[in-house]
């Protein structure tokens, strides 16, 4: 509703939802950016860090002009977030990172 203005049809929302499953996996090398962040470090401070750190990941796909780039963009954004939230509060609490096989994995065992 919010990224289209109307509700998804079932076969939508099921193709949506496998999208966000699909991109929700975060490579373990750029999870060590919250290695570099005090362990005190605001939570939200590291998720914004960590948030524009992922456009150098995927920056042969950041042409705002180019739709389907943008679509492919928010669709990883929110499968990848719940990852960096759980990277976040880990590091905060000094424990170790968990490396999922995928994203879900991580969201599942944070706590």
């Amino acid at each position: 509703l919010l990224l289209y203005g109307e509700l998804p049809k079932k076969s939508e929302l099921d193709t949506f939802k496998a999208d966000i499953e699909a991109n929700s996996v975060v490579d373990e090398n750029f999870l060590k950016i919250f290695d570099t962040f005090p362990r005190d470090a605001h939570p939200m401070a590291m998720l914004t860090a960590a948030t524009v750190g992922l456009s150098t990941v995927y920056q042969k796909e950041s042409d705002p002009s180019n739709k389907a780039f943008t679509e492919k963009n928010i669709r990883r954004l929110i499968g990848q977030f719940p990852i960096l939230c759980a990277a976040a509060y880990r590091h905060n609490r000094g424990e170790k990172r968990l490396t999922p096989k995928k994203g879900a994995d991580y969201c599942e065992n944070f706590m």
